[in-house]
């Protein structure tokens, strides 16, 4: 039994707070009252307390809760989280300390421990998720292939490519790692397929995820040398396994987890994930066809990014607001 009730909003409190500090330093509230300077960096060191108790807690429930089932094999999620922990605090020592290169250090360790998260879950749940929901919709020749050699090279792959682009930007050896990354998880995603998953947006959104997380490692892996801006391959991961894979994930959990219908979304899904499809395309396809008009393809970038989850907020409150349709705890 993971945390709920008031457990679970006490988790929840600790992000909220963190937020709202960020929030009143960015609006600049309370800048009018004493000492400017000091304000800010009390309610930083605020975000930074609450952050860290945020994740923390997160990282103790669920390590104790595997130990309880012993699912010793799921404590490898469990280290993921744990220095996602260390690399928030990295980034807050940074920014009390002045010093870009911890800022810079703690972001992007942030960020790809998420994506190694979304390599690591994605191979479980997309194929299942491909599998059921194709096997529901009637087809019946439905032939799912996955190879644990693959799983372990995908990961490894990844792992030598976050060292070299955190640590060691060889050009050599970022294109090595990011092309094999590519090639190895455009192979595991060529076995993931069936031609149902189109019928179906809750899965094809999944597989053009994945689909775009290997094209964002094919720019990792040509941008040493044809020279254009690292951060359009990092916004590109961002984007495809971030963005576009959180966002299909909750519109399908979301549903199983409330007893509803899994085949029945809201019939908003289908414009979500064209929006964030097209903020990808906004943020870094269009730059790269036409880089004179950066400033407008960012900002249509953040016009869909923005619409996308108020459009799933709009769709999905009501849902996550109600109580389960089939009378279950939770």
């Amino acid at each position: 039994m993971m945390p709920y009730g008031y457990r679970l909003m006490g988790i929840f409190g600790c992000w909220a707070v963190a937020r709202l500090c960020w929030l009143a330093v960015g609006l600049g509230i309370g800048n009018d009252i004493g000492n400017t300077s000091s304000h800010t960096s009390l309610l930083l060191m605020l975000a930074m307390v609450a952050d860290l108790a945020f994740l923390g807690w997160t990282v103790g429930v669920i390590a104790k809760a595997v130990v309880a089932v012993k699912q010793y094999k799921q404590l490898a999620i469990v280290s993921k989280l744990a220095l996602f922990m260390i690399g928030n605090g990295l980034c807050y020592w940074g920014i009390y300390n002045g010093d870009m290169e911890y800022v810079r250090l703690g972001i992007y360790l942030g960020l790809y421990l998420v994506i190694a998260l979304v390599l690591t879950l994605g191979r479980r749940v997309v194929p299942f998720f491909i599998e059921r929901g194709a096997a529901a919709a009637g087809d019946t020749d439905v032939v799912i292939k996955n190879s644990k050699l693959l799983d372990g090279l995908s990961l490894l792959t990844f792992l030598v490519f976050m060292i070299a682009d955190i640590f060691f930007p060889n050009k050599l050896l970022i294109t090595l790692s990011a092309g094999s990354v590519a090639v190895v998880n455009l192979i595991r995603v060529a076995g993931w397929y069936h031609p149902g998953i189109w019928r179906k947006p809750l899965l094809w959104s999944l597989y053009v995820a994945f689909l775009s997380i290997c094209s964002s490692f094919v720019l990792f892996a040509l941008q040493p040398w044809l020279g254009f801006k690292h951060s359009l391959a990092v916004h590109a991961l961002a984007l495809s396994g971030i963005g576009l894979m959180t966002v299909a994930m909750m519109a399908r959990v979301s549903l199983g987890h409330t007893g509803r219908n899994i085949h029945a979304p809201p019939k908003t899904v289908v414009i979500m994930f064209a929006l964030m499809i097209l903020a990808f395309v906004f943020r870094v396809i269009m730059p790269l066809i036409a880089s004179d008009h950066y400033s407008i393809w960012l900002m249509m970038a953040q016009i869909a990014w923005i619409s996308c989850f108020g459009l799933f907020c709009i769709s999905y409150l009501p849902i996550l607001a109600a109580p389960r349709t089939d009378k279950l705890f939770g």
